[in-house]
Parts: C-alpha cells; sequence; structure tokens
C-alpha cells in the first residue's frame, strides 16, 4: 500500500475526531470502528524488510582490581636517648630534659609525657624539661601513630638531694712531668700525663695547681715548690701530689729516688731521695695529703704493703666521709711496686697515667675518697691487665698518718 493511502486515511481521521462527542465514549468508538477494521486488514499487506543480523562483539573493559584494604597494628617504637644506668633508672642532680625519638612508619599523631602532650619534629624526635622532686619519680611516655596504634615507654628518674660539699676547704695540687733529661734517656708521654691530670684537676675538682714542666723540674725547683706550700698551706686544706718522671731504687741503700731533669746516673747529688719527700710532706700543715707518682720503683717510696680497703656503708656514708675527714692522711698511689713501669701504653699517656685520667673523669660518685678511686675504678686489673706492673695503695711511713684518707669532690 502506497504511503499516500495512509496520509489520505489520517486525514479521515483527523476530520472524525474534531466531530466525536467525547463525552459519549460508545460514540467515539462506534465513529473510529470503520477506521480500526482498515488498518486491521492493510497492516498484514505491508511488506516488511527482514532486518540485518548483527552479532555482537565482545569489548575489552579494564576493570580494576579491588583495592586491597591494609591494617596496621603495629605500635611505634620509643627510643629514650638519656644514659640510663640500670635498666629503666636515670639518676640526674636536679630537674632533668628527657629527650628520644618515636618511631613509626605511618607517622606519629600525639606523643605525650605523664598525659602532657609535648612537642616533636617530623622525626618524631621529642625533648622537654620535667620538673623532680627529691626521690623517684616515675615517668610514662606515650606514643601515637596515625593509625591509632600506641606504644608506651615506662622510666624513673632518680632526683638526687640537693649537692651539699662535705669538704669547704681548698683544694691543691703540685704537678710534676719531665720528658726531657739532660744527662740521661728522655720520656715521651710524662709531661702529657702532668698536663692533662693539672687540667682534669684544675677544671673538674677546683684544685688550685702549680706545674713543674721539663727544666724547671730539677731537685731545687721541687724541694722549692714543696717548701712554698709548707708555708702557705693551712689544716683545712687538701693537697695532691703527682709525680711522673724516671726513678730508681739503690738496693745497697734501700732507697727510693726520684730523678729530676738536672739529674745523672754517676752523680747522686741531684737525685732526690724519698725520705726527704716524706719528711716535707710530713712537715706540710694539709689534713690529707696524696701523692701519685708514676715512675720506675715508685712503690718502695714506702714500705708499708696492702692498705686494706675502705668500707663504708652508703646509708652511713656522710658520717663515713666526715670521720674521714677528720683524721690526717699520707697516703701514696703508686704506678707499681720495686718494679720498672711502662712509659706508653695509653692514648699519649702511660698507661698507668692514662687509667689513673679515665678513673678521674668516669667515676660517679660526686664526692669519694682516694681509696675508692683506687678499688671501685679497678685500677689494679686495668694497669696490671695489660703490663707487667701492679699499682699499689699504701699509707707513707713516719709521715703523720693517722688512718683517715683523701677526699675528692667534684665541682
Amino acid at each position: 500500500m502506497a504511503l499516500s493511502h495512509f496520509v489520505t486515511m489520517g486525514l479521515s481521521i483527523c476530520k472524525t475526531v474534531r466531530s466525536i462527542d467525547y463525552n459519549n465514549p460508545e460514540k467515539v468508538r462506534l465513529a473510529l470502528q470503520p477506521y480500526t477494521n482498515q488498518f486491521a486488514q492493510t497492516i498484514p499487506n505491508i511488506p516488511i524488510a527482514k532486518p540485518n543480523t548483527i552479532i555482537a562483539q565482545p569489548v575489552p573493559v579494564n576493570i580494576p582490581p579491588p583495592q586491597q584494604i591494609i591494617t596496621d597494628t603495629t605500635p611505634p617504637q620509643i627510643i629514650i636517648h638519656n644514659k640510663t644506668r640500670g635498666p629503666e633508672t636515670i639518676l640526674v642532680q636536679d630537674n632533668h630534659i628527657i629527650s628520644g625519638q618515636a618511631i613509626d612508619e605511618s607517622g606519629i599523631a600525639t606523643i605525650t609525657i605523664n598525659g602532657q602532650n609535648t612537642r616533636f619534629n617530623p622525626q618524631g624526635h621529642f625533648s622537654t624539661e620535667l620538673q623532680l622532686r627529691v626521690g623517684n619519680n616515675n615517668i610514662r611516655i606515650t606514643a601515637t601513630d596515625k593509625h591509632n596504634n600506641t606504644a608506651h615507654k615506662s622510666i624513673t628518674l632518680a632526683r638526687a638531694e640537693p649537692y651539699q660539699p662535705i669538704f669547704t676547704g681548698n683544694y691543691y695540687a703540685l704537678v710534676i712531668g719531665i720528658n726531657q733529661y739532660q744527662h740521661i734517656t728522655n720520656l715521651s708521654t710524662a709531661v702529657n700525663d702532668a698536663t692533662e691530670i693539672a687540667q682534669i684537676l684544675q677544671n673538674e675538682y677546683g684544685f688550685r695547681v702549680t706545674t713543674l714542666i721539663n727544666h724547671q723540674a730539677t731537685r731545687k725547683g721541687i724541694i722549692r715548690a714543696l717548701t712554698k706550700l709548707n708555708k702557705t698551706l693551712k689544716a683545712n686544706t687538701q693537697l695532691l701530689i703527682y709525680y711522673a718522671g724516671h726513678g730508681f731504687y739503690n738496693e745497697d741503700a734501700d732507697k727510693a729516688y726520684w730523678i729530676p731533669t738536672n739529674a745523672s746516673m754517676e752523680d747522686e747529688s741531684e737525685w732526690l731521695i724519698a725520705d726527704r719527700i716524706t719528711s716535707q710532706i710530713k712537715a706540710n700543715p694539709a689534713k690529707q695529703i696524696l701523692l701519685v707518682s708514676d715512675s720506675c720503683y715508685s712503690g718502695t717510696l714506702t714500705r708499708n704493703r696492702n692498705l686494706q680497703k675502705l668500707k663504708s656503708n652508703q646509708d652511713q656514708r656522710h658520717h663515713y666521709l666526715q670521720k674521714m675527714l677528720k683524721k690526717s692522711a699520707r697516703i701514696l698511689i703508686a704506678s707499681g711496686g720495686n718494679e720498672p713501669v711502662s712509659d706508653v701504653g695509653g692514648q699519649g699517656h702511660s698507661i698507668f697515667a692514662q687509667v689513673f685520667i679515665d678513673s678521674l673523669k668516669e667515676i660517679e660518685l660526686k664526692t669519694f675518697t682516694a681509696s675508692e678511686l683506687f678499688h671501685q675504678q679497678n685500677i689494679i686489673e686495668r694497669v696490671a691487665g695489660k703490663v707487667k706492673q701492679i699499682p699499689r695503695l699504701d699509707f707513707i711511713e713516719q709521715s703523720g698518718h693517722d688512718y683517715g684518707d683523701f677526699i675528692f669532690q667534684r665541682q
């Protein structure tokens, strides 16, 4: 059927529709019935083109895999930078700055110390000053990462009682070091030993130091310095004498000597006999005197041996130190006994001087005796374990010793 036929039919329907009374459905049906029948007869005769068959091809689609959810359950690591003594205890003298670092791959969200937020940098480093009371202070550090994992670190800060010096007098030192000899073999480390020990005594322990180095340390120069100290020191003072140089022991006379810078082995007139040193020490008014001798045969400067280790109960320590201060002390620490001693073995020092220097720096006590320095710092073992010499701690015979001890006191 031609398209024009459908157009004519459509126009006829339009005219019919205009005249229909829509309020009467039956009339509407009857009016359109002829067209309905005509369409029913016509449509089956219209040829319908057969559609082309299209086979759908699959289209590749890149679908991303489902996002993997990572669950972080590892807490941060807390590192304390402060030096500890014991597993988790830090000894302090006053208020304390505690520092450390909290480490976590996801980043640190918060750090608190005893519940108070503390500042930290992007690497987790923190540092804060704590107000401490005397005695034990329990400190709890908490670090939380950005996934809300939390770690804790607990330490104890033990604040000591405010330090009160037990000895209120003055400290003096005569330090002698001889490398250069006019008539005998030179030494290599004695001056270094004397120089560093003088600095430690002055800077860390508050000594007023006089030094005699090389050509200053003649027999006359040493005696003059000792005599001056005898005339100027008072009873409420402490004196330390340190000698690093050659020494000699005369077996026939059973006498020990220091060898000053201008002495020769053929002429004893410039040797300094131990008896003269002892006499100078006995005449000195200082209450406590410590003689430290780093020379060959220095142990023969005294004839008594094996001074007993002085002991004290920590709870009665103050009373013990006061007791030592009331008694006269004339103590000898010798680098060896009746034997040659090494001039090397340390880091630019003799082995004995190196151990003595380290002991003065390392000892943890604020106030201590010469005996405690010698025994607690294991001076014998640290020297004799490396060379064939055995340091000694003795009192000096016929010098006025009355079973006291020399008291060191840090500034």
